[in-house]
């Protein structure tokens, strides 16, 4: 049984990874592949990798590192790009520049839709229903989200800007798609 996550329950949390959502990932080939970048350098900067099959989003490899700059940036993408296959890559819209270096390099990045609300219901509703499976070895990813806190503080639901880099890199490629498929 499916349970809805909220702001009150799960103890706060910005989101619910309920163990039957960690898993690995089929050995199927995906359809297709996509990337998201949250940029850092005291804070960590992250990639991740989310491959789809069928209706189905599977977070399936990260990187995670402080003091990283734009050039080893490029080449863990496109070690990923190797590994996975080419995507388009979702970035963190705060950091042009960068996107402009991976772009000059080979590599397909766009800034990213950052709607912090709408991103995360898109989100904890693919959670919700078992629509997007994390690889257990994204362990910084499942480190984050379950510490991701919502502010109590706020008048509105507004999650605590603490360690949430990966799941704002996730949020940036999963809000790509979702874009790309609205528009279509």
């Amino acid at each position: 049984m499916s349970r809805k996550c909220s702001a009150d329950s799960f103890e706060g949390l910005v989101y619910n990874l309920r163990p039957e959502i960690v898993a690995a990932p089929p050995t199927t080939k995906f359809e297709k592949v996509m990337y998201g970048v949250d940029f850092g350098f005291t804070n960590p900067s992250v990639v991740v990798v989310i491959g789809k099959y069928l209706d189905k989003y599977y977070m399936v490899d990260e990187f995670y590192a402080r003091h990283t700059t734009d050039d080893e940036l490029v080449s863990v993408l496109l070690s990923k790009y190797n590994t996975w296959g080419r995507g388009i890559v979702y970035c963190d819209p705060s950091a042009p520049g960068s996107i402009a270096k991976m772009n000059n390099n080979g590599i397909k990045a766009v800034a990213a839709d950052n709607s912090i609300d709408s991103g995360i219901r898109n989100m904890r509703t693919l959670m919700d229903t078992d629509r997007l499976i994390v690889s257990p070895h994204c362990v910084n990813f499942i480190r984050e989200c379950r510490g991701y806190v919502w502010d109590d503080n706020e008048r509105r639901e507004k999650p605590v800007p603490v360690d949430d880099h990966s799941p704002d890199a996730t949020r940036y490629a999963l809000m790509g798609d979702a874009t790309k498929r609205e528009f279509r």
